[in-house]
């Protein structure tokens, strides 16, 4: 597939600087999933909580980048003539906007459920039960990572079986005479 871009008008070079654009958040994620255990740095509260919301944020955005790939994917070989070019703004919006929103979202539904204020919220790891800075199992916060990570491999899986479709329709009209493919 990548053999077919040049013949796009887009460079080798500039698929794999639009590929990459999910990276930096991965790189970061991984480093900060050194916090999830907040007796490697001796966090407090507060830093669990923020170490929390930043590994939620930035492994959402990682996952929402998958979602994007699988996507462009299928619009490159479903949308023969359509230009990829202008999406880019449209994929960065949803990457780390989506990301933004899920997590502000999460945070606002655990500080409006908590009857005193922010340092009792819990939607994020809570340090008295030895928990881990991550989303809370105990009232569900944990489906504000885990439903769209089941939607994103849904809708990737389906995307894969179109794609391979796509592929299966256009190696069979190959082996078709001229006649037969003009019919």
């Amino acid at each position: 597939m990548c053999v077919a871009a040049p013949s796009q008008g887009r460079s080798v070079e500039r698929q794999v600087q639009d590929h990459a654009l999910h990276v930096p958040s991965l790189d970061l994620s991984h480093f900060l999933l050194l916090f999830l255990d907040p007796t490697v740095l001796s966090l407090s509260e507060d830093g669990c909580l923020v170490a929390a919301m930043l590994i939620h944020y930035l492994v959402l955005s990682s996952v929402t980048w998958m979602l994007i790939e699988g996507l462009h994917l299928l619009m490159v070989v479903t949308c023969t003539f359509a230009s990829q070019a202008h999406h880019l703004p449209t994929y960065w919006l949803v990457g780390y906007g989506s990301s933004a929103v899920v997590v502000a979202t999460t945070a606002l539904v655990a500080y409006g459920t908590s009857p005193d204020a922010w340092q009792s919220q819990t939607a994020y790891g809570d340090l008295h039960n030895g928990a881990f800075c991550w989303l809370s199992t105990e009232n569900g916060f944990i489906w504000a990572f885990t439903g769209p990570l089941v939607f994103v491999i849904v809708f990737n899986t389906v995307s894969l079986i179109a794609i391979l479709c796509s592929a299966a329709g256009l190696q069979a009209n190959r082996q078709k005479s001229l006649p037969q493919k003009i019919k």
